[in-house]
């Protein structure tokens, strides 16, 4: 299935470079930032989420300044766009002989439209931090008074991108030393390389070799050689092949080759003009095929499968002189997927291409179900429908990846004579998170079935990871709690925050709350609410991105902080003396603690202190003129820091005025 990409492009200047551009690549977004060689100022590229008010920096480019700084760059870029890449010092000469003293990049091409060179050059950025999801970035171009030239800004919904087709084997040649084969590639996307496994067969360790490979045209069609040269003499293998492009964008997996290495095994050739046909009222469908070189092959093998990747089990052996074969175990809608091998002395031959053949249903009308609805909780989706048809023995489920993917069908079939109708699909965990489409076929009595039903779709989290690493640590009144990035690996929508407390002589936690809700990029939280005196425990959760993110995994491991901030000081030496005019007041402020204010109380005997003055901080001494006569007076002093928390107060120290 095609992943599309809407790309919305706003310009500051248009005039001021040519209007950039995004491409998915197997991991990130790749970006294409201009036609102008950042000679005399560098891109610099800033990203947010769709909705997101900040803007985050997330690299720079810059044009080399020597052919051996181009040729480290070349060395040292991501593995994404070196896969595949033979970097030659002629392609580096030539590149350096191109760029230096030129400004835009006509002077360079085709390299400019080969992202591991233009990024080289500086013209072309991978985001290998972006996972799936909406965003924006804007594109800079700042001179080396670090002053914004110009920007472009461009909107990017990114989802790994798939390459629609797959390599088809044509031929293949076994010379003891090393074995070759040929592919045929029908797409015209651009490739980058191939991917090939291999396995010794009857196994299904398939690993990455390493293999020579060379690209050609024939009719119009790109041919791809690719050579074995690890191969051992007289063993057997099987071999895969992927395709993928210059953004490490993969396709489909090939049929499985298998070669006895041996070049004195028979020629047995390979197959052409295969077809299936669903012949309806023989209730069957009839395979025929043509060999290129039939005298040597022994028996033809009937492979079938019902999805176009999915296994293929051998159904049935043909005679060599054979050029029909029918398969009568087919059911009516339902469609079959078939390959033919040829088995020779030595080996089998290379598969044949895939064919497909659906049989219709009887004349008999029947109806699909109606009112289908998908609802998702964690890994299982419910599905309920209602019956349309009265002749309903039963109804077959089928199972799509994305909305347009290919329906495979449910192994269980709901037996049910009930009107509305509930079934319950549990997604197993190793399918990756998305989107999942469901229709339902009805069969009836007369095991005749019906088209599919409109269709029903649910987003999955798939497995929803628990955070890692979780760590809390004080910064000054406040708490600071981080975690590792989950997002590198896994579709996350975001992250939850819970905190318990408990004071200092409690032995548990109390209740948890939710403290907040936080989005996939980031991967910390600042808790400003701290008490003094108290235990805190924080725990994250990882929000899946099925069911509007209501799906969430499982609490991470606790971390802990226990804020006791220190105790404010009162003053110190404090001295209060009755004098004819009132009562003077001294004392000492304590050192090291930045004040505001110092704040004097006043009470009488039996009664309450209240507030008689606020004086500055540098103040150490009061007279008290509001007093009455031969009365005893009680005084406690204060002080206010710059946070503006008040200290305990002194002991009352009690005096009579004259």
């Amino acid at each position: 299935m095609r992943t599309l990409i809407y790309i919305c492009l706003s310009f500051v200047s248009l005039a001021a470079f040519a209007q950039p551009s995004a491409r998915p690549a197997s991991k990130g977004i790749y970006l294409n930032l201009g036609n102008e060689l950042p000679v005399n100022f560098r891109y610099v590229i800033s990203r947010k989420a769709t909705g997101d008010k900040t803007w985050k920096q997330v690299g720079e480019t810059s044009f080399p300044n020597s052919s051996i700084m181009l040729k480290a760059r070349l060395m040292t870029a991501d593995p994404i766009l070196r896969q595949g890449q033979l970097i030659s010092d002629t392609a580096v000469k030539v590149l350096w002989r191109r760029a230096e003293g030129a400004l835009f990049t006509d002077s360079i091409r085709p390299y400019h439209e080969m992202p591991l060179y233009a990024s080289a050059v500086g013209v072309g950025y991978l985001d290998t931090t972006a996972t799936p999801g909406a965003y924006e970035y804007r594109i800079y171009k700042r001179d080396a008074d670090d002053a914004n030239i110009d920007s472009a800004t461009l909107a990017i919904t990114y989802r790994p991108a798939k390459l629609p087709n797959y390599l088809i084997p044509v031929s293949y040649e076994a010379a003891d030393e090393a074995v070759s084969i040929s592919y045929q590639y029908p797409g015209t996307e651009k490739l980058g390389g191939i991917k090939v496994l291999r396995s010794r067969f009857g196994y299904n360790q398939f690993e990455q070799i390493p293999v020579f490979t060379i690209f050609s045209k024939v009719n119009d069609s790109l041919t791809a050689r690719i050579t074995d040269q690890t191969a051992a003499y007289k063993m057997a293998y099987q071999y895969i092949a992927i395709p993928f492009d210059e953004l490490g964008n993969e396709g489909e997996k090939s049929d499985t080759l298998y070669v006895y290495n041996n070049s004195r095994t028979h020629d047995i050739g390979f197959f052409k003009a295969v077809s299936a046909t669903a012949v309806d009222k023989d209730k069957a469908i009839v395979l025929k095929w043509k060999l290129s070189s039939p005298g040597d092959v022994t028996a033809v093998k009937i492979y079938k499968s019902y999805s176009w990747d999915g296994e293929y089990a051998l159904v049935g052996t043909a005679n060599v002189k054979d050029t029909v074969w029918a398969d009568i175990k087919v059911k009516p809608m339902v469609t079959y997927y078939y390959r033919l091998q040829a088995q020779g002395p030595y080996s089998s031959s290379v598969g044949s291409t895939r064919v497909q053949a659906l049989m219709k249903a009887p004349r008999k009308l029947v109806f699909p179900p109606r009112n289908l609805s998908a609802e998702s909780t964690g890994n299982t989706v419910k599905l309920t429908f209602r019956k349309v048809d009265r002749d309903a023995r039963g109804y077959y489920v089928y199972r799509s990846e994305g909305y347009n993917g290919m329906p495979v069908q449910l192994s269980r079939l709901l037996l049910s004579k009930d009107s509305l109708l509930v079934y319950q699909d549990t997604i197993k965990n190793n399918l990756r998170a998305g989107i999942y489409t469901y229709t339902v076929a009805t069969i009836n009595t007369s095991y005749e079935i019906s088209p599919p039903s409109d269709r029903a779709s649910v987003m999955l989290s798939g497995q929803i990871p628990v955070p890692a690493k979780v760590k809390a640590q004080l910064s000054k009144e406040q708490a600071l709690v981080f975690w590792n990035d989950m997002t590198k690996e896994n579709n996350i929508s975001g992250y939850i925050v819970y905190r318990s407390e408990k004071l200092e002589n409690e032995e548990n936690y109390g209740e948890m709350k939710k403290m907040a809700d936080l989005l996939p990029e980031t991967n910390s939280y600042v808790d400003s609410t701290l008490a003094e005196g108290h235990h805190y425990a924080y725990y994250i959760q990882c929000k899946g991105i099925g069911n509007d993110g209501a799906d969430t995994g499982g609490l991470s491991q606790v971390a802990t902080v226990h804020y006791n901030a220190q105790k404010l000081m009162p003053p110190n030496n404090v001295i209060a003396l009755a004098q004819t005019d009132g009562i003077a007041l001294t004392w000492n402020n304590p050192l090291g603690i930045p004040l505001t204010k110092v704040k004097i109380y006043r009470g009488k005997a039996n009664g309450e202190l209240q507030l008689l003055k606020e004086l500055s901080a540098n103040e150490k001494d009061y007279v008290d003129t509001g007093i009455e006569k031969e009365t005893t007076y009680f005084y406690t002093l204060s002080i206010i820091d710059s946070r503006g928390k008040e200290s305990v107060q002194t002991s009352p120290l009690g005096v009579r005025s004259k």
